[in-house]
């Protein structure tokens, strides 16, 4: 039996909220950490959301990420779906390709395909093989570094619409700091349901559940992915949950 378990995670947003001293906020941001591989992970992430939209209604949907095989499966899933990568990735491989790679990131972010070709050959390269595979790899998703505002041309691209932050900072709010930042090693359950802790918290949603006691015909067959904890055939007396409080608590 494998011990080793990918805890992915997707948080989706409506767009943007300006405030009076300039700065942005997500608007209803929600998120969704998956807890059981034998469910497709899109299709139980489209299961999770639709709780919060109709997104057979949504005509356009943008998604972030780093080059993952199965993030990338979200594109083809989704309805109407612009790809875009990761910024942070892009930026590390930028200055780590070529001697100007602040510039040659705002170049691919900012520029259509044409001119970026154009100016990547202008450009210094750094030498050495790690360097070339960095350069090799942009090239090759060239077109999904790109501002999905630039990749837009069936639709009005909505008034105010702004750039895909990076995934990174939000995983490391949300999930790293907690189960890799501080020299622990989780179970597979202990994982999942310590992932599926935080998503409720961060959605609002923790009071749904806490000081419940599930019915005694609860089946683990019923359970859904999104479910925080699975249960034998006969509940007794009490169910295990993270901790809330003391040192290693993440709900503060």
């Amino acid at each position: 039996m494998s011990n080793k378990f990918r805890n992915s995670s997707v948080l989706a947003y409506e767009g943007w909220e300006h405030h009076e001293d300039d700065s942005y906020s997500l608007l209803n941001k929600k998120v969704y950490c998956h807890g059981d591989d034998s469910i497709p992970f899109w299709q139980s992430a489209e299961i999770h959301f639709d709780k919060y939209w109709d997104l057979g209604s949504v005509n356009l949907i943008v998604l972030g990420g780093d080059d993952a095989d199965w993030i990338n499966a979200g594109e083809s899933e989704m309805g109407y779906c612009v790809r875009q990568l990761d910024g942070f990735h892009l930026l590390r491989s930028c200055c780590r390709g070529w001697e100007k790679g602040v510039k040659i990131y705002s170049c691919i972010r900012n520029g259509d395909k044409a001119e970026i070709v154009k100016f990547l050959g202008d450009a210094k390269e750094r030498t050495g093989k790690a360097s070339e595979k960095e350069r090799n790899h942009i090239l090759r998703c060239l077109d999904r570094r790109i501002d999905w505002r630039k990749k837009v041309t069936s639709m009005e691209i909505p008034e105010g619409a702004r750039g895909l932050g990076t995934m990174e900072g939000n995983e490391s709010n949300l999930f790293a700091d907690r189960m890799k930042d501080r020299g622990m090693s989780w179970t597979i359950s202990g994982t999942q349901r310590m992932g599926k802790a935080i998503e409720l918290t961060r959605n609002g949603e923790i009071s749904n559940w806490v000081g419940c006691r599930p019915t005694l015909n609860r089946r683990e067959g019923q359970s859904l992915s999104f479910d925080i904890f699975r249960y034998k055939d006969v509940y007794t007396e009490q169910a295990s949950v993270p901790s809330f409080h003391g040192a290693v608590n993440s709900f503060v």
